[in-house]
């Protein structure tokens, strides 16, 4: 029998993902959320009150840092109610979206404002001091 921690293990490795979002509403949720603490990725959690079970799948993620030395305030959750689940997951697609490239990202972009190159381009402006003949020029590009 295999879980979905280890299945989620494999696909992370697999894909080479630096970072990932685990998604989950259950108990056998458990595995995949323990792997999710222990490599700082993001845990959303579906509350669904009926079950009751947001509760016990936050006790024991508690418990489980507490354990690994890992501060539980550090631990990267979100908790919706059964409600905002879809509109969170159509949220979410524009946003990974707007990491693609293309026509869609850019009208992505400027319709959430988002400039995720920003860093980038900082970097490309600043160019590296150039030594000519002894003498040392930084250039800028604007």
């Amino acid at each position: 029998m295999h879980t979905k921690g280890e299945a989620s293990k494999k696909i992370k490795e697999m894909l080479g993902l630096d970072i990932c979002i685990y998604f989950g509403n259950d108990l056998n949720d458990i595995t995949m959320f323990s792997n999710a603490i222990e490599d700082n990725d993001f845990i959303v959690i579906a509350n669904n009150e009926y079950k009751g079970i947001t509760e016990m799948l936050e006790n024991y993620l508690k418990e489980e840092c507490r354990i690994k030395g890992i501060e539980w305030e550090s631990t990267k959750l979100l908790v919706l109610e059964d409600e905002n689940v879809n509109s969170f997951l159509n949220k979410i697609s524009k946003i990974l979206g707007v990491l693609s490239s293309g026509k869609m990202s850019q009208n992505l972009r400027k319709k959430y404002r988002v400039d995720i190159k920003q860093q980038n381009r900082l970097t490309k402006q600043r160019k590296k001091t150039v030594d000519y003949k002894g003498k040392k020029h930084s250039n800028i590009c604007r």
